[in-house]
This record gives C-alpha cells, structure tokens and sequence, in this order.
C-alpha cells in the first residue's frame, strides 16, 4: 500500500505545482468573492495543511491549528513552500510503518489537498485561463 501511496502522493505534487505554476503572478492575489481565499492564500493554506496533517496524523504529534497571518508570500515563495510541504510528507510517508492507519490518514491528506486544488482550478478557470491537464 505504501508504494501506492507513495505514487499518490507524487502525482499530486506534480500536478498542484502544475497549478501553481500555470497560474500567473499578477493573479495570485485573485479571490472570485470577497469572502473566500485569493489564490495565494489557497496554496499557502494547502501546503500549510500539508505540514500540519504530516506532524497530527502521521508523526503522532499533537500541533494546534496555527491561524496564519496574512499570506505576503510572492508566487516564487509559494511554489516553494508547497514543493518543501510536499517533499517533507513523502519523506514521512517513506518512514512511517505501513498499516492501515497510515492509508486512513493519506487519503485524508490527499481529499484535502484535491479540495483546495480544484479551488485553485476555478479560480484560473473564472479567469479563463488554460489550467494544466490532469494527471493520472
């Protein structure tokens, strides 16, 4: 099961990268209502979840929920907090006993992540942007 996970949680780095990438810099403070996240703060919020969810759900660690600050990040700093998430999850991934527990706990991480992924995906879509095919 791990090497299945481990495959999972590959092909959604590549693909939320894809996303962050394809989506231009003057758009990343995009929201499509003044209520929800702009697209900066989707990605931070996803890769922040990322490192969360790692240190509850895989290493045991009880981590209280952190309220960030207002996201500053430019679209490079993104891109990069979200590549050192997901390299950090993976390397866990990697280390941990494989069990059932950890499938529960990596298929929570992956539905959250696909969730705030496909926000990200709308809003390009909203913007009538090309958004990355997907990958299987």
């Amino acid at each position: 099961m791990k090497t299945f996970l481990l495959a999972k949680f590959q092909l959604s780095k590549d693909y939320t990268l894809q996303v962050a990438h394809s989506m231009p810099a003057q758009h990343y403070d995009y929201r499509p209502s003044p209520h929800l996240f702009t697209f900066k703060e989707q990605m931070h919020h996803l890769a922040y979840s990322l490192l969360w969810m790692e240190e509850n759900y895989l290493k045991q660690n009880r981590v209280p929920w952190q309220v960030p600050p207002p996201v500053k990040a430019d679209k490079p700093s993104i891109i990069a907090y979200l590549t050192t998430a997901f390299g950090t999850l993976i390397a866990t991934v990697t280390a941990v006993e494989d069990d059932e527990k950890l499938a529960e706990q990596c298929f929570a991480i992956l539905d959250h992540t696909t969730y705030h992924r496909a926000q990200g995906i709308l809003y390009m879509r909203e913007l009538r942007l090309e958004v990355p095919a997907y990958m299987y």
